[in-house]
């Protein structure tokens, strides 16, 4: 090396090392020595390799200083060279590059290849500092562009406070975080770091939910120990390549920046079937910082991850006490609130997360400005909107959303069954108070919710007091899609049982199982097939979620014999529906036809009520025909029209008029081969339609009181004159 040459150098490097001392301890340069627990040989290293970055011509100057001439910048023999002079300094130095020294351990620096022509070993390996050690040193605020498209750096300012979680977990990952540096400290002094092969970091797993503050958590004891957090999703992570770099880039990231690492989504990375869990396993292995894995998927994480983790922290759906201090905390002093807002009936009766509370009260804030935008303010009214827009309906393919307007003054009933009714809406609207303010949600293990039983014939009204029952509070009612359900394949029946409930839950609906017989029939004593077993385990499992689902299940059937016994046990309500009355009947058609609706001034609906003895469904059939009929020729709807309909409705479901001499308008026809006649009775000219007219004639008279002859019925008595027969 020329003599010029070699004094540049020297003036270059003096001159860098007074820059440095200029600056004082304040520096990162000091900053990192005191983290890292760096030696001087170390700490000059690090001033080395940062040295060719910032003097214009200090790499050609330190490469033109050493022997290696092909080398291109900084180099382990350069650096013992210019900073070792006794021979047992060289040997020491060696170590500060094993891969278990402070300088690689943490990624504070690599280890480069050797260029072409140089000689071998360890000597000729290139200083290289890693990228965020550089951005570090040099006071850059931003990620690296590699970093930057997964990663965030964030300074968060929030308080514990603002996190509701029981004391003992608050308190036990509090302290953890806040003696971290303690720990790290005394286990190296301890001799630990000599016998574990990892476990100088602090790893915690946060499970649960979304919306129930696990993220919120980990913000939170990063602002509370005055660290940034260093946060990316593990579903942004490339799958292919550069996973080790990004994960090295980012560990290194965090602890050049003292930062807490914060990996969303990790069963993307460690789950079961990932192959890159083994570079993730590795990279936890050997951070030393504070690091906290967070999924809403416990079960899909690989069984290793257990065994890398200091501190497991599940999450759940918070109860009762701990959401009305969630929205104690998420209303501030400064927000204007009513003097009707309830927070203990909104807690009670919504059963959210921290999360989905935030968006309820974000959603009435809005709600509220729309409202007065000069004077917002938030109402009890406001808050419940805000709360029915948070839940969600994920239900569809397994079942079919039942609404309607109607309310129950709109509904006739006999006064037993109104009264039952009456009795479940007050059930519904009273249950979290009974539960929570009460205390019988203490007492009870199981049978929280509340379920009904509605049986009785067709077209009694079952499924329309179900449809009026959830419109009182408007909460969503769920038709349970039996072909949908029930599948051929092993499991899946019970699978999807498993999904109608659980998503129930989570949306605050209630559950109608129509024609409940099809799936709750009783079960086999003796099994004699896999078929009578499946059936069985499947009726268990229905059970088994009635019996621990919290919110409304009603259940409807014609056929109350075919229950199982073990079902009828666990009813709470049941409300017999039977064929109505004369004046039930009146009541029906009075109450089903519209105010806006023509009719003619000769409809008498105490008259249909007294000769038709049909149900609430058969009526409501009756009258829209009619209306159809009327609307076609563009006239009222006539007493004609309507018993004309009725009839249509008896032979429909196979009955007969009770006095068919009332209705002398009507005409009756009977298809010819609705029922086959004697062939004498043929040869007689006797017709179906006398012989019904006949049947029902006398089941009149008699139902009068008079005194009927056998001779006067055509079935017992063929041989009667024909005028007897036509009657």
């Amino acid at each position: 090396m020329k003599g010029d040459e070699r004094k540049a150098a020297e003036t270059a490097w003096e001159r860098f090392e007074l820059e440095l001392r200029a600056m004082g301890d304040d520096i990162p340069m000091a900053d990192l020595a005191r983290r890292f627990r760096l030696n001087s040989f170390e700490l000059r290293c690090v001033v080395l390799a940062l040295a060719s970055h910032i003097e214009p011509r200090m790499s050609q100057l330190v490469a033109s200083s050493s022997r290696e001439m092909f080398a291109r910048g900084v180099t382990i023999r350069l650096a013992v060279e210019r900073f070792c002079t006794l021979p047992t300094e060289r040997v020491t130095a060696r170590k500060s590059f094993l891969p278990s020294s402070p300088l690689i351990r943490n990624r504070i620096m690599s280890l480069g290849r050797t260029e072409v022509g140089a000689s071998e070993g360890l000597l000729s390996r290139r200083l290289e500092l890693s990228t965020p050690t550089l951005r570090f040193l040099l006071r850059e605020a931003e990620l690296s562009e590699n970093l930057a498209k997964v990663a965030s750096l964030e300074f968060p300012d929030l308080s514990l406070f603002n996190v509701i979680l029981d004391h003992e977990h608050m308190n036990q990952v509090r302290q953890l975080v806040e003696h971290h540096r303690d720990y790290r400290r005394i286990i190296s002094d301890w001799g630990f770091d000599k016998v574990l092969p990892y476990g100088r970091g602090l790893t915690f797993l946060f499970s649960g939910p979304p919306g129930t503050g696990k993220t919120l958590l980990a913000h939170a004891l990063a602002a509370h120990v005055k660290r940034p957090i260093l946060s990316l999703s593990a579903a942004d992570i490339p799958e292919k390549e550069g996973v080790e770099k990004l994960l090295g880039d980012l560990l290194t990231e965090s602890t050049m920046r003292d930062a807490i690492v914060l990996i969303d989504e990790c069963e993307a990375l460690v789950g079961k079937a990932d192959k890159r869990k083994a570079t993730a396993f590795k990279a936890i292995e050997e951070f030393e910082g504070i690091m906290v894995l967070v999924t809403n998927h416990p079960d899909a994480l690989d069984e290793g991850v257990e065994r890398r983790i200091m501190y497991h922290l599940p999450f759940e759906v918070p109860d009762n006490e701990l959401r009305r201090q969630i929205w104690e905390v998420h209303l501030p002093p400064e927000v204007p609130l009513e003097g009707d807002i309830d927070l203990e009936i909104l807690a009670n009766t919504y059963d959210f997360s921290g999360g989905t509370i935030k968006n309820a009260i974000l959603f009435a804030v809005n709600l509220g400005i729309a409202k007065n935008p000069k004077r917002p303010r938030l109402t009890m009214e406001l808050l419940e909107e805000g709360c029915r827009a948070q839940l969600r309906y994920a239900l569809e393919e397994l079942a079919v959303r039942s609404s309607t307007r109607l309310r129950l003054k709109d509904i006739v009933l006999p006064e037993k069954q109104h009264k039952k009714v009456k009795e479940i809406i007050a059930a519904c609207r009273n249950q979290a108070t009974v539960l929570n303010t009460w205390g019988f949600g203490r007492k009870l293990v199981t049978g929280k919710g509340i379920t009904c039983l509605f049986d009785g014939p067709p077209g009694t009204g079952k499924t329309l007091c179900a449809e009026i029952i959830s419109g009182e509070f408007e909460r969503p009612l769920y038709r349970i899609n039996l072909p949908e359900v029930v599948s051929k394949y092993v499991g899946e029946t019970e699978k999807n049982i498993k999904a109608i409930f659980q998503q129930a839950k989570v949306s605050h609906a209630m559950l109608l199982f129509d024609e409940a017989d099809s799936l709750f029939s009783a079960r086999v004593a003796e099994t004699k097939s896999s078929t009578d077993r499946y059936a069985n385990m499947e009726v268990n499992l229905l059970l088994q979620e009635i019996e621990h689902f919290p919110g409304v299940v009603i259940l409807t059937t014609n056929f109350y014999g075919s229950l199982d016994k073990a079902l009828i046990r666990r009813i709470q309500f049941r409300v017999t529906f039977e064929e109505p009355d004369e004046p039930t009947r009146t009541r029906i058609w009075e109450t089903l036809c519209p105010v806006e609706t023509p009719l003619a001034e000769d409809v008498d609906f105490g008259r249909l009520g007294k000769h038709f003895e049909m149900t609430g469904g058969m009526i409501k059939n009756a009258l829209i025909r009619a209306a159809y009929l009327a609307c076609d020729v563009d006239s009222p709807i006539t007493q004609k029209l309507l018993e004309d309909s009725c009839l249509d409705e008896y032979q429909a479901a196979g009955k007969v008029a009770r006095d068919p001499s009332a209705i002398p308008a009507a005409k009756l026809t009977i298809p010819e081969d609705a029922i086959e006649l004697p062939q004498d009775w043929q040869e007689r000219g006797i017709s179906p339609e006398m012989l019904v007219k006949s049947k029902a004639a006398t089941a009149a008279r008699r139902a009068n009181g008079d005194e009927i002859d056998d001779d006067d019925d055509l079935d017992d008595a063929p041989e009667a004159d024909e005028a007897n027969r036509r009657r």
